[in-house]
């Protein structure tokens, strides 16, 4: 029976399409045909429909489908039982970060889970919770770990931005080398560089992309040059439209920083 569920889930979650679908249908169509040879078999244990789900749950997320991933999750955790459901309440945290109404839903879902499972918590996942619920409330404290320090960081000086407090801010990030970031990081410096220091700013760190890239249409090329062009006292031909409107088209987390570019 175990190896026979396992071969079921496999058509669906090894799919040779699988990684690339983007038709809802089509991934419908497949979930419906495997629960409905699953329901043929007639009743398993709970602690098999719990093993079911928690792996749907991780190989949906390792594909990139987070919203189907979190459904599974969920499933997982609300089989009655005494399965270990820790996995299952911290990847749906880390599910949800993007929803602060879900995340705070999540929280509240893992304290109850630890609330009744206290040897499950290790201090490690205690700090990441009490950071993570800083943030779904706007108060993201830069503590622990310096891997949750560095993502503290990061969620930190964006409630910051959003907030209008450049200054302090860019006082979070100090001066920094990084040059091998990604181009958003470099963005976001440049950008707090010259709300703060004006002209007298260090040279742009996004510079040296868009000197490879000069006709890219991205919203941080778009940034960059309009940046450039402040500094060097010329009229853009970028504008707050044109960068507000890729960003838009792009859908990037990033908009509250339009509001320190319309300062500058």
């Amino acid at each position: 029976m175990k190896i026979l569920i396992f071969l079921l889930f496999s058509s669906l979650y090894c799919h040779p399409s699988f990684a690339s679908w983007k038709d809802p249908k089509e991934y419908e169509f497949w979930e419906k045909k495997v629960l409905g040879e699953l329901k043929e078999l007639g009743p398993i244990s709970k602690d098999k429909e719990f093993m079911l789900f928690m792996i749907a749950g991780r190989e949906l997320s390792a594909y990139g489908l987070k919203d189907k991933s979190k459904k599974y999750y969920l499933k997982a955790y609300e089989v009655e039982g005494t399965q270990d459901k820790t996995e299952a309440v911290i990847q749906l945290i880390s599910l949800n970060l993007e929803d602060k109404s879900e995340l705070k839903k999540s929280i509240a879902r893992s304290r109850e889970w630890f609330q009744k499972n206290p040897g499950k918590l290790t201090q490690e996942m205690d700090t990441w919770i009490k950071m993570i619920d800083g943030y779904s409330k706007g108060e993201t404290p830069i503590v622990g770990h310096p891997s949750f320090s560095t993502w503290a960081t990061d969620a930190r000086v964006d409630e910051l931005i959003s907030e209008g407090k450049t200054e302090e801010a860019l006082s979070i990030l100090g001066p920094r080398k990084i040059e091998n970031a990604n181009i958003n990081v470099k963005v976001r410096q440049d950008i707090l560089n010259i709300s703060v220091l004006g002209k007298k700013s260090p040279p742009l760190w996004c510079e040296k992309t868009l000197d490879k890239y000069p006709t890219s249409m991205t919203w941080t090329m778009r940034v960059c040059r309009y940046l450039r062009d402040w500094k060097t006292g010329k009229k853009s031909t970028e504008s707050i439209k044109t960068i507000s409107d890729q960003m838009e088209l792009e859908k990037t987390p990033h908009k509250s920083w339009i509001k320190v570019l319309e300062k500058i």
